[in-house]
């Protein structure tokens, strides 16, 4: 699997005691979906540094495995609603749910985020039974 570097967003210069962190793990229904995907994935993790609320971002993708990931970290729930609510973040769902075949989310708060351990919460959260 292909991680990307964590990209700070605009909140990563404040202070903060709490962050909200959202995981998600998209699998699509054919590997010829993937090159449009990862260069979609790629755009909104470039355009990360001026979306508000937000502390970072990184996707992952498991090519052959038809399966992306992301770990997104937020300064708050009301950041993450307005993104997730927008215009922007709306065209990405309604352009893209044809291909999924299955997708997860999974969300939790912690006090200090570090990339690394990030993901390996964010992949043991995802693969849990539920």
């Amino acid at each position: 699997m292909r991680y990307t570097r964590f990209r700070k967003g605009p909140a990563a210069k404040i202070e903060l005691d709490e962050v909200l962190v959202i995981a998600t793990r998209f699998t699509f229904k054919h590997l010829r979906h993937m090159p449009l995907i990862i260069a979609h994935g790629m755009r909104l993790r470039n355009q990360w540094g001026n979306t508000p609320g937000a502390v970072g971002v990184s996707v992952a993708a498991d090519i052959l495995g038809r399966t992306t990931y992301s770990i997104s970290v937020w300064d708050s729930e009301d950041s993450f609603r307005q993104w997730f609510l927008s215009d922007y973040h709306a065209s990405l769902v309604k352009a893209y749910r044809k291909w999924v075949e299955s997708s997860d989310s999974v969300r939790w708060h912690t006090g200090h985020f570090v990339p690394g351990e990030g993901w390996r919460q964010a992949m043991q959260r995802l693969t849990a039974p539920a």
